[in-house]
């Protein structure tokens, strides 16, 4: 995804990252209870990490849409 490559370059310290590192901490969670036979924490965990993955997706959309266009005039 090309907002996710620009923010990485630029490294911001904004609610992507929130969302970002609370995601590794759900898939995390989801792998242990996965690792524990635990059925119902594994799935549920599953789906809170898909559903913070599109909300990062839509984070990285909107970042990209908010670049500087090649063209554009720039404040002076």
């Amino acid at each position: 995804m090309l907002g996710e490559e620009l923010w990485i370059s630029r490294r911001p310290r904004d609610a992507a990252m929130f969302v970002s590192a609370v995601t590794s901490a759900v898939a995390l969670g989801a792998v242990i209870a996965a690792r524990r036979h635990r059925l119902r924490p594994a799935v549920i965990l599953s789906a809170v990490q898909m559903a913070l993955t599109l909300v990062y997706w839509e984070q990285m959309v909107r970042y990209f849409g908010r670049r500087p266009q090649p063209g554009d005039a720039q404040p002076q």
